[in-house]
């Protein structure tokens, strides 16, 4: 189910119900663990993110204007960012480890 809607959404995060609970996978996971740090999951190979009140990321993805897809749900921007905090991730995850190697030198100097 998951896939067919993301496939049909591809620049979207694509959050489904299950139970009490929603959940989004792969990039999508990644963005709203960023976002919220919520817990990221490997489930069979696959990153997988749950939460059980989605009323404040609907906030925070609106206020970001970042695309996204609640079961039937569908909120589109003009100027979508999902691409763009994709990009932030990659560059703090970067910085990360440019702040680690530093401190190991730092730390070898010393």
């Amino acid at each position: 189910m998951y896939e067919e809607i993301k496939g049909n959404n591809i620049d979207s995060i694509v959050i489904i119900k299950q139970g009490i609970f929603y959940i989004t996978y792969g990039k999508d996971a990644k963005i709203l663990n960023y976002l919220f740090k919520f817990k990221l999951k490997e489930i069979n190979n696959k990153l997988k993110v749950g939460f059980p009140n989605i009323d404040k990321v609907i906030e925070k993805l609106n206020k970001l204007k970042i695309n996204y897809v609640v079961l039937n749900k569908k909120k589109t921007f003009k100027n979508n960012n999902y691409n763009n905090i994709i990009k932030v991730i990659k560059i703090v995850k970067k910085l990360n480890k440019l702040d680690s190697n530093l401190i190991d030198k730092i730390e070898s100097i010393i």
